[in-house]
C-alpha cells in the first residue's frame, strides 16, 4: 500500500533543514563581524602610601590608572584587584564607585588597599630602606566590572614598578 510513495518528500524536508542551518550559520557569523574588535585597558600602580594601620593589618592609599586602548569610552562599575610587590602577596582592595575612561585617553583614581600580612609589609618596608629612592616591582590582578553590550567585566593580570 506504501510502496508507491515517492521518495522526494524526505529529501526535500533533509534538503530543507541543511538549507535552514545553513542560513542561521552564515547570519549568525555577519553578526560576529559587526561587534567591535575591543582591546584590554591597561592597569597601573601609580603610588602606594602608608594611610594607617597596626602589627595585624595595615591600610595603604593605592593611586592606579587606567589607560583605554579603544576608540570609545569604558565605562567601569567597579574594580576588585590584588596586590603583589617582589612576589609576595601583598594586599587586596575594591571599589564600586563608577567612572569613565575617554577613549585613546587614561583616568586616575584613589583606591583603599588593605594588607593583613605584617610580614609582606614589614619585608616591603625593609626593602623600601635598603632600596633608597629605586622602584619597586609589583604585580596588579584582578576584575574589571564594565558597562558595555556584550561585555560584563574583564580580567587583567599586569606588571609594573613604583617607586614606594
Amino acid at each position: 500500500m506504501f510502496a508507491n510513495v515517492p521518495e522526494t518528500m524526505p529529501r526535500r524536508r533533509r534538503a530543507l533543514r541543511l538549507l535552514a542551518v545553513g542560513l542561521l550559520g552564515t547570519v549568525l557569523l555577519g553578526a560576529c563581524s559587526l561587534v567591535p574588535k575591543f582591546e584590554k585597558p591597561t592597569l597601573e600602580l601609580v603610588s602606594l602610601k602608608l594611610a594607617d594601620g597596626n602589627l595585624l593589618s595595615q591600610r595603604f592609599n593605592a593611586r592606579l590608572k587606567v589607560l583605554n586602548p579603544n576608540d570609545r569610552a569604558l565605562p567601569v562599575n567597579g574594580l576588585h584587584y590584588t596586590v603583589e610587590i617582589d612576589g609576595k602577596a601583598f594586599g587586596k582592595g575594591e571599589s564600586t564607585r563608577a567612572f569613565t575612561v575617554p577613549a585613546r585617553g587614561e583616568a586616575e583614581f584613589d583606591m583603599t588597599l588593605d594588607a593583613n600580612l605584617a610580614g609582606a609589609v614589614a619585608a616591603v618596608l625593609s626593602r623600601r630602606e635598603r632600596a633608597k629612592g629605586r622602584e619597586l616591582e609589583y604585580r596588579l590582578k584582578g576584575t574589571v566590572s564594565i558597562d558595555l553590550p556584550l561585555m560584563r567585566s574583564l580580567e587583567f593580570d599586569q606588571v609594573g614598578t613604583f617607586r614606594f
